[in-house]
């Protein structure tokens, strides 16, 4: 955004928010298990009006996320479950979260 005061100008440039940090907690579980898991993603600065809508990903079918979450306008953090289920052997979901394009992830590793 630019902005003219009288004869000189001033040019304003506006960043865009982006993920601070994505936390899965706990980060290890038995998968299928009772055991709740979940994601907590923080922002660098407060969401902006209408919120700050993130787009989740994970890199196993044995461990599941919703396809987004909003972090409401002028909070920094919101927290979202995952779904995890029975694995044959030791495997890793990497969990991505995407704002403004710019992604960020974290591991959950599932064990027998």
């Amino acid at each position: 955004a630019q902005s003219s005061v009288g004869s000189g100008s001033i040019v304003l440039t506006v960043k865009p928010n982006q993920i601070a940090s994505l936390v899965i907690s706990p980060n290890q579980v038995k998968g299928g298990s009772a055991t709740s898991v979940n994601g907590t993603i923080t922002l660098a600065k407060p969401a902006g009006p209408g919120g700050a809508t993130i787009t989740l990903q994970s890199s196993s079918t044995y461990a599941t996320v919703p396809s987004s979450i909003v972090i409401p306008s002028g909070q920094t953090t919101a927290t979202f479950s995952l779904s995890h289920r029975t694995v044959p052997s030791a495997r890793s979901a990497i969990v991505q979260a995407t704002l403004n394009s710019r992604s960020i992830t974290s591991e959950l590793r599932l064990t027998p």
